[in-house]
């Protein structure tokens, strides 16, 4: 909602500790968590489905921009995001709520938006989360 902070982490090229950086013009950051699937163990005489619990899946992030070229952290984003040679980024979420959500993802693509008369150019970045997430309070 309203008032949530998007973060990602960068590792300085010369080493050093790594810092995280907001992305001031992020518009839909998408759901983060998993969600389990079930595996149907019915044995061939019940009626009945049985299951138990399988995986859980991960969901596949479309995060929206505002497409703002000259905010130096987006850009960066940007570049890390159509980096074929990079297999991760930290992500946190600082919500309005005071909760905080970290996460790594996959990034995989960066969409520009259709041109459209009187409004702002968007760029969608696709990235899927991978494993499970942590959550805490903002400090």
């Amino acid at each position: 909602g309203a008032g949530a902070k998007l973060y990602y982490e960068v590792v300085p090229s010369g080493g050093g500790a790594a810092t995280f950086v907001e992305l001031p013009n992020a518009l839909v950051i998408g759901p983060v968590g998993a969600q389990g699937s079930f595996v149907d163990v019915t044995p061939i005489s019940k009626t009945t489905e049985e299951v138990i619990r399988g995986r859980a899946t991960t969901p596949e992030l479309s995060m929206e921009f505002n497409h703002q070229p000259g905010v130096a952290e987006y850009a960066s984003f940007l570049d890390l995001a159509r980096d074929r040679t990079i297999d991760s980024v930290k992500l946190r979420i600082d919500y309005a709520t005071g909760d905080r959500c970290n996460l790594v993802a996959i990034p995989n693509g960066v969409q520009m938006g259709s041109p459209e008369g009187n409004s702002q150019q968007k760029a969608t970045v696709f990235l899927k989360q991978s494993g499970d997430e942590t959550w805490g309070e903002v400090a």
